[in-house]
């Protein structure tokens, strides 16, 4: 009988043994199964926040099929026939309402865009067409200027997109894309130009999924305080700000 009983003592401890090695892992599956449900709700939510007149407007000119006659293969825009620019937001409102007539030699007729005129989807059509144009964006005072192309040398907008717009992929993060210069990454804080600063400056890191930093899958912003002056960087937040709170609100209304 003793031994009977040691030998039940010896293979209940197994059994709860393993037992707790499945309750281990099914809690571990779980874990899992919910960090991989909650990423996509995550992105979701932050894309939300992202959400600014400079993506609406960029996203319009794919969803009114504007992409398929004014965007060349190799991804430059092309807004008039002769390869020029528009004159003024205004004519591209005219040609939005309007269209235009066949120019032989040159290109197809352009048909009247079909959104309502005054509204809202036409005021993103005019300012994502002045942005891939150079109407909005580019300053004519001499400092705001300075820094806007020290901003296309750095390359900051093929990071943080069409005048920051942001949107850039970046899968290896936990919000899927760069952060832009419009969003829920600086409105509402009352020291964003310091952030702003600090960031240009020390650079920053974005936070990365676990099983992407096992890959070596970093996002991080370089610290232009190396290659850039005091004075350079402050041309680059002043430029920045400029675009945040004046050119785009100005080129939307």
């Amino acid at each position: 009988m003793a031994r009977d009983r040691r030998g039940r003592s010896r293979s209940g401890s197994r059994a709860r043994a393993t037992g707790r090695r499945f309750r281990a892992i099914g809690f571990g599956f779980v874990v899992v199964v919910l960090a991989l449900a909650a990423v996509p709700g995550w992105r979701a939510w932050w894309r939300w926040g992202e959400s600014n007149p400079l993506r609406r407007g960029l996203a319009a000119l794919e969803s009114e099929g504007c992409v398929g006659c004014h965007r060349a293969p190799d991804g430059a825009w092309r807004w008039r026939a002769d390869g020029g620019s528009p004159e003024s937001l205004a004519a591209v409102e005219d040609a939005l309402r309007r269209g235009r007539p066949v120019t032989v030699g040159l290109g197809p007729a352009m048909p009247a865009a079909v959104v309502q005129s005054g509204s809202a989807a036409e005021r993103r059509l005019v300012l994502a067409v002045g942005i891939t144009s150079g109407l909005v964006g580019i300053p004519d005072e001499p400092e705001l200027a300075v820094g806007y192309e020290i901003a296309v040398e750095a390359g900051c907008f093929s990071c943080h997109g069409a005048l920051g717009a942001g949107g850039i992929p970046a899968a290896g993060t936990v919000t899927g894309e760069v952060p832009g210069w419009h969003g829920r990454a600086f409105d509402g804080d009352r020291g964003e130009a310091s952030r702003i600063r600090q960031a240009v400056a020390e650079g920053a890191r974005q936070a990365t999924l676990p099983w992407a930093r096992s890959r070596g899958e970093r996002l991080a912003m370089p610290a232009y305080s190396e290659v850039l002056d005091s004075t350079e960087i402050d041309a680059v937040v002043g430029y920045v700000e400029w675009l945040r709170h004046e050119a785009i609100v100005t080129a939307e209304r």
